[in-house]
């Protein structure tokens, strides 16, 4: 048990390229062990996309990119990470950060994660941005996206809660609504 948790805190640190200090790794404790693994993978699984669509991990492209609607359904489908949330649909986690609507998974926003999130949020903007999800439940993601991109200082993409909203929020939950589609028309 003390393994998993030493090695589950170790890839955190090398996912994120980070030096170890306890303010990134915040980010990931407010949540569960099982919660916390799986949002760590996504966006293990996200920023192998960006480095293979990119040639780097840029978040800001990508935010403008989701914005601009400029990305095929491949990108989040044949990315891996589809497939991995298709595996893990009927998990307590899962099932905490979306909700199933008739078919189409929708952001939780009473999820212990979004809770998590906003708890550890240190970017202003992105604290304005939870804010508003919390005000206008309906807000698209595009939208979301494009603001954050035109709003967000460059040096606030290094806090841990950015990449993790952006993984999760703006990629993972289009990449699980579009695999059910696309599955059969892309390699996956």
């Amino acid at each position: 048990m003390k393994t998993l948790q030493v090695f589950a805190t170790l890839a955190f640190l090398v996912l994120f390229n980070s030096s170890g200090n306890s303010q990134q790794i915040k980010s990931l404790e407010c949540l569960d062990k099982q919660q916390s693994e799986f949002v760590a993978v996504v966006v293990e699984k996200f920023n192998d996309q960006l480095l293979k669509h990119y040639g780097e991990i840029n978040y800001k492209k990508f935010l403008m990119d989701r914005s601009s609607m400029s990305l095929p359904p491949d990108f989040f489908v044949t990315s891996g990470l589809a497939e991995f949330l298709n595996i893990n649909r009927n998990k307590p986690f899962f099932q905490d950060i979306w909700k199933n609507n008739d078919g189409v998974y929708e952001f939780n926003h009473d999820s212990k994660y979004f809770e998590c999130l906003k708890s550890v949020c240190e970017s202003e903007t992105l604290c304005e941005v939870f804010s508003a999800m919390d005000q206008f439940r309906e807000v698209s993601m595009g939208l979301i996206a494009g603001a954050i991109a035109s709003e967000l200082p460059d040096e606030q993409y290094n806090n841990m809660d950015v990449p993790i909203f952006i993984a999760i929020n703006l990629y993972a939950e289009l990449s699980i609504n579009l695999f059910d589609r696309f599955k059969n028309q892309v390699n996956i």
